[in-house]
Formats: structure tokens, C-alpha cells, sequence
């Protein structure tokens, strides 16, 4: 009986054994402090070890009545805070943690009407919209290392006439770059819709315009437009007619970026924003084209259809999504599953709150959900 007794006394021991040898020595104290361990009394530098609040902090909330004063001293003369002091303790780094200030924790922790329940759906509720904008800002900074670009440059992109605040570029970027997965390395792809002689013709291209840079040939003379027109042509082998397409490509080549700087690298200082210039000039001049036509119509015949009381399952507004899937099926370096996915993030986009705040206000069934529901059943109906 003695034996089996000691048998068990040391099997209630082992967890507590294996925890000291594998875990780090803070978790360890606070197993000790917690459930009666051999140090139960911990002293402030120990506390502070544990709780990470330090020293200055704990005083701090102790003199603001909001943790508990030690009554405890040892040999030394030296506070012990006890397992109550402690799970105060706990509570008030907790508390900190959402940001909250001494009056605000104390209204959490005293305050006999406060309605907790409430109060932690609205903690829930903003610590879910930060970590929205927390993963916009690591999207949006991942795509500006990627490509080697400055923010400015991507704005351009979805706020070409200065209309939308920071908050609504910031944030359609960043849903954008979420949504929208990398792709796999398309060398391949490259090589299986451009020949030898196409990518010899864009290098002979590309030098000319290097030509007409040192010459100080206008970038908006025809000379230089009619070549730039030539490369435009060479890429739609790999992309599409797409201005709109052809303007995100062309971000690689915004000054400062790391193309940019191996062009002016090889090529002289300045030649790389000669070149982006050209490439921009271009691109707005052809900005009215048959192909991105076909997509800003598309958008535009769904709203309408939407404000007409269409349903997003008719046949009409599913003809108008089938437009925008023919847009993204041009595009040639793309596998069929992936410009279907493409569609399929195009309707996220639209149904996100970054995108149902900018167009719609922040109405949850205004035009901007009605194009996402109808994508959706679209892609659903393939």
C-alpha cells in the first residue's frame, strides 16, 4: 500500500518534471505560483518575469488600486506576491494588451454594471479589423519588395483621378493582393508564346528607344509612340490587348524600382524614366480600346441591370459576367484554372468591405454586392 502510494505521489510529479526540462523557466514559475509548486511566494522581479509588465508598471497599477499590494515580505524584506496578487496581474496585462488605459480596465474590472459581454464583442470586432488592415499593409509591402516599387506608383492604378481617399486605395490594394494568390513561375509559359525571334525584336525595340532618349526625342512624339506600339504588340502574346493589363506590367519598369536602376545601370542614368514615360504616355492614349471596353461595359451593364431590379441570376446580368470572363480568358499566360480564378477573386473583390465601403458607402446590398453575387453564381454555373 505504501509502495503503490508512493508510486502514484511521484506519477502526479512527472508532468511537472518534463515541464521544468523542456519548457522555459518563466512557464515554470508560473505553474509553481499557480497550483501550490515549492516557490508558491514570488518576489516583484519574479512577477515581472512572468506577467512581461515590469517593475515601474506593477507599481503603477498597485498605486492606482487596480492590482493588489503585496502583504508579504521575506527574510529580506523583499514584497512576495501570493497566487491571488498574481491572477490579478494576469488580468491587468491582459487588458493592456487591447490597449485599454487605467480608467478604461477599471471600468472592466470594478465597475459591478459594466457590461463585459458586450464589451468583448466590441474588442472581438475592432481586433478583427485591425488585423484586416495589418494583412493589407503585409500584402500591399510584400507586392512593393516584390516588384521594387513605391506605393505612389500602385495608387495610380485604382485612383487615376484622384477621387478615392487613402483609406479606400489603401484598403481595395490590399483586399486585391489577398485575394489574388501568386501564381507559379511562368518562364515556361514565356517561352511557349514568344519565339527567339519575338524576344530579339523587344531587345532591337527597347535599344531604339534607349536611341531616342540620347537623341531628346519628345516620349509623346510618334517616332517613340509607334515603337512602344510595336513592344505592346510583342506583350499581348503573353498577356492580352489589355491597356489596362499593359499599364500593371509596365509598374516593374516605375523609376526607382530595381528594373529601373538595372537600366540605368546599363543603359545611363535616366534612360529607365525615359523609357516608363513612353510606356505611360502610351498607355493613356490608347486607354479607350476595344478590349478593356468590353470589361468596363460589362461592370457598367450590371450596375444598371442592378438598379433596374434584375436579379442576379437572370439571364441578362449572367450574359454581362460572361463578358468579364472573356476578358480574363484572353489572357494568354494564364492556365484556364487560374483565369477562372481570377474571375472567381474579381467577384471577392467586389464583395469585400474595402470595396462595398468605397462604392457603395457601406451598404450591405448595393451595387457593389449585386456584382459580386452575380460572378458568383456565374462561377458556380461552370
Amino acid at each position: 500500500m505504501i509502495a503503490s502510494s508512493y508510486f502514484y505521489r511521484n506519477l502526479l510529479n512527472l508532468p511537472l518534471f518534463i515541464l521544468k526540462k523542456v519548457l522555459p523557466a518563466r512557464f515554470v514559475l508560473v505553474y509553481d505560483c499557480l497550483y501550490g509548486g515549492v516557490a508558491y511566494m514570488k518576489t516583484i522581479c519574479e512577477v515581472a518575469k512572468i506577467t512581461g509588465l515590469s517593475r515601474r508598471v506593477i507599481q503603477e497599477y498597485e498605486n492606482a488600486g487596480l492590482a493588489i499590494k503585496p502583504k508579504n515580505k521575506n527574510k529580506y524584506g523583499h514584497l512576495l506576491y501570493d497566487t491571488e496578487e498574481l491572477e490579478r496581474l494576469w488580468q491587468l496585462r491582459f487588458y493592456k494588451e487591447l490597449g485599454y488605459d487605467k480608467n478604461k480596465i477599471r471600468s472592466v474590472m470594478e465597475d459591478s454594471v459594466y457590461d463585459r459581454q458586450k464589451e468583448m464583442e466590441r474588442v472581438v470586432e475592432s481586433l478583427i479589423e485591425k488585423r484586416e488592415k495589418l494583412d493589407n499593409l503585409i500584402a500591399i509591402a510584400q507586392v512593393m519588395q516584390e516588384m521594387g516599387i513605391c506605393f505612389n506608383s500602385l495608387k495610380s492604378i485604382v485612383n487615376e483621378d484622384d477621387n478615392l481617399c487613402f483609406d479606400d486605395i489603401f484598403n481595395i490594394l490590399g483586399t486585391a493582393f489577398n485575394i489574388s494568390q501568386p501564381t507559379a513561375n511562368k518562364d515556361y509559359i514565356f517561352e511557349d508564346k514568344l519565339t527567339e525571334e519575338d524576344i530579339d525584336t523587344a531587345v532591337t525595340l527597347f535599344e531604339q528607344v534607349m536611341k531616342f532618349c540620347e537623341s531628346g526625342k519628345d516620349v509623346c512624339s510618334e517616332e517613340v509612340q509607334n515603337i512602344i506600339g510595336l513592344m505592346h504588340e510583342i506583350a499581348t502574346k503573353i498577356f492580352s490587348g489589355s491597356i489596362l493589363i499593359f499599364r500593371w506590367v509596365t509598374l516593374c519598369f516605375v523609376p526607382n524600382s530595381e528594373v529601373a536602376a538595372d537600366i540605368d545601370t546599363d543603359y545611363g542614368e535616366g534612360k529607365a524614366t525615359y523609357f516608363y514615360n513612353a510606356l505611360q504616355y502610351y498607355c493613356s492614349i490608347n486607354a479607350d480600346n476595344d478590349v478593356d471596353k468590353e470589361l468596363i461595359n460589362a461592370i457598367e451593364n450590371i450596375e444598371k441591370l442592378g438598379r433596374e431590379k434584375y436579379r442576379t441570376d437572370s439571364e441578362e446580368v449572367q450574359l454581362e459576367v460572361k463578358k468579364i470572363h472573356h476578358f480574363w480568358n484572353e489572357i494568354n499566360i494564364l492556365s484556364e484554372k487560374e483565369k477562372l480564378d481570377i474571375l472567381r477573386n474579381t467577384g471577392e473583390l467586389y464583395g469585400s468591405k474595402a470595396y462595398i465601403n468605397a462604392v457603395d458607402n457601406g451598404a450591405k446590398r448595393g451595387i457593389s454586392w449585386f456584382i459580386s453575387r452575380a460572378i458568383q453564381i456565374y462561377c458556380e454555373r461552370l
